[in-house]
């Protein structure tokens, strides 16, 4: 096994442990911040890609997990990110319970940790844009309930996510079938155009934050601190 696969692992046991919990706020709350910290503990201190003896047996855990060409990496660049991403997590997520958020913020928000992990590990790192999106299909998920059903601003956000990664999946997709040095300047030319308007919405999403108003005035405020 490796170490990108047991974190995705781990977040997915986390998440479906939280689920069953969920009439249960305090315990799902507290259990989902452990196991984030734990999981922290466990992306910064595990030693990956080093050597270990265990009862005499050598053991070697991986950093990178390859499937269908596509890689994960947790090496020292993205460790750091990874594990600052979870103990953020664990921190938002132990009060959860307190301030009575939605019954699903636990089992939901804990996959969207695991998924934005992904985005910080995947290699082509075009393809973090899928990851992006599925966090905001996350966000939204939690930010429209039933006690709070406006969702103007989890839609904008949802919207704009989808764009960027459409953009930057075409992106990819033109780059791949025909490859780099093969291609025409005028293909070059509308990759180049498409891969700018991609990261220029992702560039802009947190800073001006266009779905943020709506939102303020429409989600519970704990979950809006979270996403």
């Amino acid at each position: 096994m490796t170490a990108p696969f047991i974190l995705f692992v781990l977040t997915l046991l986390l998440s479906l442990f939280a689920l069953g919990m969920r009439n249960r706020p305090m315990f799902s709350s507290l259990i989902t911040a452990s196991g984030s910290g734990l999981i922290a503990m466990f992306v910064l201190l595990a030693p990956i890609d080093a050597p270990i003896a265990i009862f005499g047996l050598s053991i070697k855990l991986p950093g990178t997990w390859t499937e269908l060409g596509r890689s994960m990496v947790l090496d020292a660049t993205t460790r750091p990110m990874v594990g600052y991403l979870y103990l953020a997590g664990a921190f938002i997520l132990a009060a959860g319970w307190v301030v009575r958020s939605t019954r699903f913020l636990n089992p939901v928000g804990i996959l969207i940790l695991g998924v934005l992990a992904g985005s910080l590990m995947v290699r082509p790192f075009l393809f973090a844009a899928i990851f992006l999106e599925l966090a905001a299909l996350g966000a939204v998920l939690i930010l429209v309930t039933e006690r709070y059903p406006a969702r103007i601003g989890a839609l904008r956000l949802l919207t704009l996510y989808t764009l960027a990664m459409m953009a930057v999946l075409v992106t990819g997709w033109l780059l791949e079938i025909t490859g780099v040095t093969e291609a025409t300047p005028e293909l070059a030319r509308q990759a180049t155009l498409l891969l700018a308007f991609g990261f220029a919405i992702l560039m802009a999403v947190p800073p001006l934050h266009l779905w943020l108003p709506a939102s303020a005035k429409e989600a519970h405020p704990y979950v809006l601190v979270f996403v």
